[in-house]
């Protein structure tokens, strides 16, 4: 059962790099923005059925959210360092 579970699991995260390299790839800036999102997501439609389209934007809003809270982390953890230093 767990090499079942650790081949999805793999299967998955290759998903996932999938989807966020393609994304990434259509971007023209550091910055995303709903612009990029919606252009992105116009672009699908010519290839891929509206549930595939629905988990992509899915897989990239939390990866969005995941870099967010990165962000914050180690900014928090910056701070944290100055404040010791004072």
């Amino acid at each position: 059962d767990d090499e079942i579970m650790d081949e999805k699991a793999e299967s998955t995260y290759e998903k996932y790099r999938l989807v966020l390299t393609k994304f990434i790839e259509s971007i023209e800036n550091e910055e995303v923005s709903k612009k990029d999102m919606i252009a992105y997501k116009q672009s699908m439609q010519k290839k891929y059925a509206t549930k595939t389209i629905n988990n992509y934007i899915i897989i990239i809003n939390k990866f969005m959210k995941y870099i967010e809270l990165v962000e914050v982390d180690a900014y928090s953890m910056y701070f944290k360092n100055l404040l010791m230093m004072i």
